[in-house]
């Protein structure tokens, strides 16, 4: 997708990254993978400059379909890394994008690591 959004393959890219998502989202569970994957798309969308279509994928892993809410413990602390990621890339994202901080925007951004004050995975802070 990197690529056909360098190309400015536009339409190409988002249909690509609409069939992984919906792939992604219907799966049954809530893999470790699946984040990994999810976790990804979202660095490299914030890297490229498409914080809008990178927030839609935050939005996306952080709420999958309801089976999959029963399982929400499935893959143990790494899922647990990952999902805490996507929230501070998604109040970063919604920063970015000028939008109004909510509430889980606040805590999750006061759990970030100071470490890299500047950055959160292609996402920058202002």
């Amino acid at each position: 997708m990197e690529t056909l959004y360098a190309q400015d393959r536009e339409r190409d890219a988002e249909q690509a990254e609409q069939a992984l998502r919906e792939e992604l989202t219907e799966q049954p569970d809530e893999a470790v993978a699946d984040l990994q994957v999810f976790d990804d798309m979202v660095d490299m969308l914030g890297e490229i400059g498409r914080s809008e279509r990178a927030l839609d994928l935050c939005l996306a892993a952080l709420a999958p379909p309801p089976a999959a809410r029963e399982n929400e413990g499935t893959g143990g602390g790494e899922a647990a890394r990952l999902r805490r990621g996507l929230r501070i890339s998604r109040a970063l994202l919604r920063r970015d994008l000028g939008l109004e901080p909510t509430d889980d925007d606040l805590a999750a951004e006061s759990d970030r690591p100071q470490r890299h004050p500047g950055r959160v995975r292609g996402v920058r802070r202002p």
